[in-house]
């Protein structure tokens, strides 16, 4: 296992925006996927709120290096952040910031040589069951 999370978190990933996301949450989301690979789980794959595709990129190269045949399902609303809830308040996050376009994401995706995932554009309250995967085995 060790050989193959090297060879995912070393991959050569020209970033689009390296701020989102730190080194450490990468090692955690791409550990815990690799985890359920090996386990044989059933279901596909979902990231809520991709942005550029930061994570997503690991979660593709993590499914890849594995050798998975489950698809990944990113869901954003392209439009930035939606107003705070009581809960984000002094989170540091900021209403109508992380704004993209599914274009950057693709681009994203396609300049480091990987499948582009399946995208559902909107937001997360309008999600309809028809946009879900029938089975879910990795969330982030």
């Amino acid at each position: 296992m060790k050989h193959l999370l090297n060879a995912i978190l070393n991959f050569d990933n020209k970033k689009v925006d390296s701020s989102i996301i730190n080194q450490d949450q990468i090692t955690h989301i791409v550990r815990n996927l690799s985890n359920v690979l090996e386990s044989n789980i059933d279901g596909d794959v979902v990231e809520l709120g991709c942005y550029v595709g930061e994570s997503s990129k690991y979660i593709r190269k993590t499914l890849d290096v594995y050798e998975s045949n489950k698809t990944l399902t990113v869901f954003d609303s392209f439009e930035g952040l939606p107003p705070l809830s009581e809960y984000e308040i002094n989170t540091g996050w900021k209403p109508f910031t992380l704004k993209t376009t599914e274009e950057v994401l693709i681009n994203n995706f396609e300049s480091n040589n990987l499948t582009p995932p399946k995208i559902v554009k909107g937001w997360f309250k309008d999600i309809k069951n028809e946009d879900l995967p029938e089975k879910i085995s990795f969330a982030f």
